[in-house]
C-alpha cells in the first residue's frame, strides 16, 4: 500500500509539472495515512487518483494511467518502468490485500467500488462515511484522495497485519520517493512520524529518525542521498550506532525480506523476485547497482569529509554529536561501521550487495585528501592519504603506550611517519576496496624495528627505546620468532670501554 501511495505522489508530482519534465509534488501530496477503525483498516493517500490520466497533452494513457483498475484486479498486469522512477512492477501490490480482506473497497476520485471474488469491481453503495474519513484526514482541498479500506479486520489481526509496518515506517518516510510523512490513527489516538532533514552539505541529509532501538524511539540519521539510492545511518552521541538487527539492510522503497543486518541501511531500484520480498537471483545487474550507489554516496562522505576538515566544530554540532568527539574519532566509527559486519558476514545476495556499497563507498571517499583514519593509537593517530600508505602495524604495536615511545624513537619517526602506517582493521578495508591501485601495504613487526639499528649497533638511546617495547610487549609471540632471535643474537652494544660487544659476552 505504501509503495503504491508512493508512486501515485510521484506520478502527481510529473502531472503538476506538466509540461515541464520535472516532478513538483505538493506537500498535501507527501502524506500517508494507517486508520485502525473498529472492524478494520484503511490506507489513504493524496497521489494520482485510480483512473486519472492527466491533462490534455500529458502522456497518461501511453503510460497506462486509465486501466489503473484494470491492472489492480488482475494478476502480473503492470506498466510500471524503470525510467518512471516508481517501485512496484509486477501488478502485485493491491492484490496483497486479498491475503488480508475477502472485499476490499476504494474509493478514488469518483470511483467507489468494492472487489468481488478477488477480481470483480461492484459499485460501493454507501461509501458516505468512507469520504467522510478520507476528508478528516485531508490536508489539501484541491486535492483527490484515495482510500483503500479493509473492513472486517479486528482486534490482534490489525496487529499482526501492522507490526512489522509500524516498526519500520520511520525508514519509509526516508525511503519513499515523495512520501515523508506517515500517520498512524487508532481510535483517538494518532502517531505521526516525520522525516524533516537539514541538508548540511550536498547530498548529506541529516535529521531524527523515527525508529526504535536501544537509544529508545529516536535517533539522529545520516541519508546520503544520490541519484542511484541512498544509504541510511544512524547517529548517536558518540557517532556511528548500528541499526538494530530487525532493520533489513536491502530496501526498495520498502524492505525486503533478505536476511542482512549489517548496520546500516540501503536502498536502490534493485531487482526483486515475482514476489518483491528476496533479491532476484545472483544479480551482475544488483551488483552494478550497488557499486554505483556507493560511488555517489562515497561522493557525498567526501564533502562531508571537507566540511569536517574545515569546520569540524559546526558539522560536530550538525550531527548532534558529544563535544569531546573528535573529527578523527568519527571518522575512524564509520570506516568500522560501515565495513565491520560486511567484512566478515556470511556471502548471501543481501550481505554481498551491502559489502560493494559500503568499499565502493570508500574507495571513493579515498581520492581526497586525509581522507583515510589511519586506525592507530597515541600520537601516531592521523588522517592520511590513500596513496601515501606504505606500513600496516597490527597487535601489540596498536596500543598507545607503544605508539607513544615508537613516536618518540627518531629512527622509527623517519623511517615510518604516522602518515605512511595503518592498523591493521584498515589496512583489510583498503584492500578490499581498492585493490588494483592501492601498494598493499607491508607489515611492520618488531623484527623490523630492531632491522632499523645500523650495523646492528643499539645506542642507548635505542637501548632504551627496545628496553621499553619488550616491557611492553613480553606477551608477543613474535619474541621466540627465529627471525627476531637472530636479529637479537647479533645486535651489540657499546661498552664503557667504548667498544661494540655482543650482549651474550656483556652478561
Amino acid at each position: 500500500m505504501f509503495q503504491n501511495a508512493d508512486d501515485a505522489a510521484i506520478e502527481l508530482g510529473q502531472i503538476r509539472a506538466h509540461p515541464g519534465q520535472d516532478c513538483q509534488v505538493p506537500d498535501g501530496a507527501r502524506r500517508f495515512v494507517v486508520e485502525e477503525y473498529e472492524d478494520g483498516l484503511g490506507f489513504q493517500h493524496w497521489g494520482r487518483p485510480v483512473n486519472a490520466r492527466g491533462p490534455v497533452g500529458f502522456d497518461g494513457e501511453a503510460r497506462g494511467f486509465d486501466r489503473d483498475l484494470e491492472k489492480m484486479l488482475l494478476l502480473s498486469a503492470t506498466d510500471k518502468a524503470d525510467d518512471q522512477g516508481l517501485t512496484g512492477k509486477f501488478g502485485l501490490g493491491f492484490k496483497s490485500v486479498l491475503l488480508a480482506c475477502e472485499q476490499p473497497r476504494v474509493l478514488s476520485g469518483r470511483l467507489a467500488i468494492r472487489v468481488v471474488a478477488g477480481m470483480l469491481p461492484q459499485p460501493w453503495e454507501d461509501a458516505h462515511e468512507g469520504r467522510r474519513r478520507l476528508s478528516s484526514h485531508s490536508t489539501d482541498s484541491g486535492l483527490s484522495g484515495t482510500l483503500v479500506d479493509l473492513p472486517g479486520i479486528a482486534g490482534d489481526q490489525q496487529g499482526c497485519l501492522l507490526g512489522r509496518f509500524q516498526h519500520l515506517a520511520g525508514i519509509l518516510c526516508v525511503f519513499g520517493r515523495a512520501i515523508r510523512t506517515i500517520e498512524h490513527v487508532e481510535s483517538a489516538a494518532e502517531t505521526t512520524l516525520h522525516w524533516r532533514p537539514r541538508e548540511i552539505c550536498p547530498r548529506v541529509e541529516v535529521g531524527e529518525l523515527d525508529l526504535r532501538g536501544d537509544w529508545g524511539g529516536r535517533t539522529t540519521a545520516l541519508c546520503l542521498r544520490t541519484d542511484t539510492g541512498s544509504v541510511l545511518i544512524a547517529i548517536g552521541p558518540d557517532g556511528f550506532r548500528p541499526l538494530p538487527d530487525t532493520v533489513p539492510s536491502l530496501w526498495v522503497t520498502t524492505p525486503t525480506r533478505e536476511s542482512a543486518s549489517v548496520g546500516f541501511a540501503v536502498n536502490g531500484a534493485f531487482d526483486l523476485d515475482a514476489g518483491r520480498g528476496r533479491l532476484a537471483g545472483d544479480s551482475d545487474g544488483n551488483r552494478e547497482k550497488a557499486r554505483q550507489i556507493g560511488r555517489e554516496a562515497g561522493a557525498a562522505l567526501g564533502a562531508l569529509l571537507e566540511c569536517s576538515h574545515r569546520d569540524w566544530k559546526a558539522v560536530r554540532s550538525d550531527l548532534g554529536l558529544a563535544v569531546n568527539v573528535g573529527a578523527l574519532d568519527f571518522w575512524e566509527g564509520l570506516w568500522s561501521g560501515l565495513t565491520r559486519r560486511c567484512l566478515t558476514a556470511s556471502r548471501g545476495s543481501g550481505e554481498v550487495l551491502a559489502r560493494e556499497v559500503a568499499l565502493s563507498a570508500l574507495a571513493r571517499l579515498c581520492h581526497g585528501d586525509r581522507a583515510v583514519p589511519n586506525g592507530l593509537t597515541g600520537p601516531l593517530r592521523q588522517f592520511t592519504d590513500a596513496r601515501a600508505i606504505r606500513y600496516e602495524l597490527s597487535g601489540l604495536l596498536l596500543s598507545n603506550d607503544v605508539a607513544t615511545e615508537l613516536a618518540a624513537w627518531e629512527r622509527f619517526a623517519t623511517k615510518f611517519p604516522g602518515r605512511k602506517c595503518v592498523s591493521g582493521a584498515v589496512a583489510r578495508v583498503l584492500k578490499g576496496a581498492i585493490p588494483k591501485t592501492l601498494q598493499p601495504p607491508k607489515p611492520l613487526g618488531l623484527s623490523t624495528l630492531v632491522g632499523l639499528l645500523e650495523r646492528s649497533r643499539a645506542q642507548p638511546d635505542d637501548a632504551g627505546i627496545l628496553g621499553r617495547l619488550l616491557h611492553l610487549t613480553q606477551d608477543a609471540e613474535e619474541w621466540a620468532s627465529k627471525d627476531l632471535n637472530e636479529r637479537l643474537k647479533v645486535l651489540t652494544f657499546r661498552s664503557e670501554a667504548n667498544a661494540w660487544v655482543e650482549a651474550r659476552k656483556l652478561l
